[in-house]
Parts: C-alpha cells; structure tokens; sequence
C-alpha cells in the first residue's frame, strides 16, 4: 500500500512535466486485477479494429498478464518500468470501477485525462451517504474517505437520459456523454467473445438454461434460497432438463453454500464476465441488479426476486426509484412463487400484450441505443477528444 503510494505521487508529480503520447489510450478493470467490464470490451474492438492508437491494457495480475501477452494482445504489467510509464504516457486512462483499475492507487491527481466507463445503470444509490446499515463512526470514516477519493473525471460514459441524470449525483463530472455500454456489444457482435461459456459450462445438453444474478448485499439479511426448496427446485430441473446457474456478485462476501445438487451450480470461478454467458441464458432471475437493464436488450424473460425488498430498502441501501414501477417484473417474493412463475414466465412473455408493452419501455428507457454499435460510439467520442485538443494547442 505505503509502495503504491509513493508511486502514485511520483506518477502525479510527473504528469506536470512529461509531454503525452496524443493518441495513446490505456484501460484496466477491478483494481487492475481482472480481465472484464466495459473497458475489456472496448480493448477488443481495439485490438480487432486496429485503429491508429496506441493503445493498452494494464493489469497487476501476473497470470492474466502472460495470458494476455501470449495472445499478442498489447498489455503492461503494472509493477514495471513499463508500466510506470505506460501511465504516464498514456493521454486517456479508461477505467469501469475506480482509477485503481489501470493506476496503483483509487485516486490519481495531476494532468490525466481519466474517464469513466463505469460498470452498470444504477437503481441503488452507491453514495456512502446512501448506505444505511452503517454505524455512525463508520459512516464517518466512510464520508471522509469519499471525499479524499472523490476522483475527478473527464467524462462518465451513459447508456440513457436517466442515467445521466443519476450518475450526476454520483460521480465529479460535467460530461456524461450517451454512448451506450461497450459491454452489451457483445450481444451482437460475435468477434468481442473472449470465453466461449457454452462450452465451458456444457450447456448444449440443457433444454433450458436458468440464471441467478443477484446484486451486492451490503448487510446481507436472509438467505435467498431454503435448503428445502433447492432440493424441490432441483427435482424440477431435473425432469426438465434444465441446469439453473448462480452468479453472485463479484464484490459479495457473503456467498451462501448451495449444496451439492446435480442441477445447481454456482460459476463464480468459472465466470468472470457474465455479458459473454448472458446470450446463452433463456430466463434471467435477479433483483436490484443493473443486470436486467442489459439482459433487456436480448428480449428474453426475466423474473424479478426481491426476496428482502423491505430490508434492502429500509435497512441497507437507498434507491433512486420506485422498484415496482421502475422494474417491468414479474415479481415474485418467496421461493415457491418463484418456482411456480418458471411454468408461466415464457408464455407471459410472448403473449401477454400489456407486459410486452411494458417490457419493451423499460428496455428503451435505460438504452437510447440498441444497436450493438456503443464501442464505435466511444471510439468517435475519444477521437473527436484527440482532434479538439490537437487543435486547441496549437
């Protein structure tokens, strides 16, 4: 941490000195320890696009480093001369969650252009001030630190008006351009597929494939499944054919053991970014996760489980909206429900025309582009960037 540090003021101190590569971009994920979020997905349009950038992907992560470079794709380690200098270089820093993904530390001061792909559409409010389960010394500690990694950001990549509007209580930016999220490319655009996870998982053998992917628990309340009812859901899926999948969120601390059944499994280790899984799951069950606002845009049926609704609410999280009006559902909110809804959800889906209707509006209203197109978006938006500061110092 103290190693971090240091270089990250050096990286600062340096920045006012040391001229940029103008067409240089660098980009990382999850503390530099992971391949995945937006930013993965705008590398690879990169590295099959071969624009004339120079651009990066940086990682602390020494195996996904070898895998990366054995691939011939352009990747620095972080602890290296390179790397060092690859940051400094670098005029546009491209990050999903903090500035740690492609820097040594959460704040990173000086001449950077950093901007922020972020890594969701927002319902809960992320603000510390938001999280209600904590104590008052916490709540301090956590509002003192907001404000020291309060990181200023040349832009925060949108998907919608609305979530413009949110990310303006959340993030220090005046731009918040609509470009639509790199990841959800992947939906229509085979060559952005890094991990085959039909494979991965053999799930072919399935008639159908069921998605758990809930979002992250603070303080987690109530477990969302009874031992009982995996083992009843179990028997369902096995006299169906089919295999329901569970994906806690990366973040989640507190993930409840499932029990070994043949039908049920749990692919944290297995998968890391669940956009390349999501074209292969036929029904979606989440509840206040950003998932569903991109699941959308395949038009498949998802069924909403906020289990601990008035917990999550009342007791955890704030949120910017009604839930009932903001989600289309169905909602179902115990374990019975939802194992009843799996027999109708997909009938509901293709007939019901209300629901349609109310399907379609939810999906357009958290992206103004559907696409396919949002990496081409972002490419114009960075070169246009490029051109305006060319011109400007001349």
């Amino acid at each position: 941490m103290l190693f971090d540090f240091i270089l990250n003021i050096l990286l600062s101190f340096l920045s006012y000195f040391v001229s940029k590569n103008k067409n240089q971009i660098l980009m990382g994920s999850r503390d530099g320890k992971k391949f995945a979020e937006n930013s993965k997905y705008f590398f690879l349009y990169l590295v099959n696009k071969k624009p004339s950038l120079n651009f990066y992907w940086i990682t602390k992560d020494k195996e996904l480093y070898k895998k990366l470079k054995k691939l011939d794709y352009p990747v620095v380690y972080l602890y290296s001369f390179k790397g060092f200098k690859t940051i400094l270089k670098s005029d546009f820093i491209l990050v999903s969650h903090h500035v740690s993904d492609s820097s040594f530390f959460r704040i990173l001061p000086g001449k950077f252009n950093i901007i922020d792909l972020t890594h969701g559409t927002p319902f809960k409010r992320s603000s510390v001030t938001a999280m209600k389960h904590q104590n008052f010394m916490e709540h301090t500690i956590q509002i003192i630190l907001k404000k020291i990694y309060n990181q200023p950001f040349k832009s925060v990549l949108s998907n919608s008006e609305i979530t413009s509007m949110r990310y303006r209580e959340e993030f220090n930016s005046k731009d918040f351009p609509i470009l639509g999220h790199p990841r959800n490319d992947v939906f229509f655009n085979n060559y952005l597929i890094f991990e085959n996870y039909s494979d991965i998982l053999k799930l072919n053998q399935y008639s159908k494939v069921y998605l758990y992917c809930p979002t992250l628990r603070d303080k987690p309340t109530h477990k969302p499944f009874s031992n009982s009812f995996l083992l009843k859901l179990n028997q369902y899926l096995l006299k169906n054919n089919s295999i329901f999948l569970i994906k806690w969120h990366p973040k989640e601390k507190n993930q409840y053991p499932m029990g070994n059944f043949s039908q049920i499994q749990v692919i944290n280790k297995k998968v890391d970014n669940i956009h390349e899984l999501l074209p292969y799951v036929d029904i979606l069950i989440t509840d206040y996760s950003s998932v569903s606002h991109d699941f959308c845009l395949l038009e498949k049926p998802i069924i909403f489980y906020p289990y601990d609704y008035e917990d999550y609410v009342g007791k955890i999280r704030e949120v910017f909206g009604d839930y009932f009006e903001e989600f289309p559902g169905p909602f179902v909110k115990n374990e019975n429900d939802l194992l009843s809804e799996f027999s109708i959800i997909e009938s509901m889906f293709k007939n019901d025309n209300d629901y349609i209707k109310k399907y379609n509006k939810f999906k357009l209203k958290f992206n103004q582009f559907t696409d396919g197109n949002s990496c081409d978006r972002l490419y114009d938006y960075i070169m246009n960037l490029i051109r305006l500061k060319i011109f400007t110092e001349k």
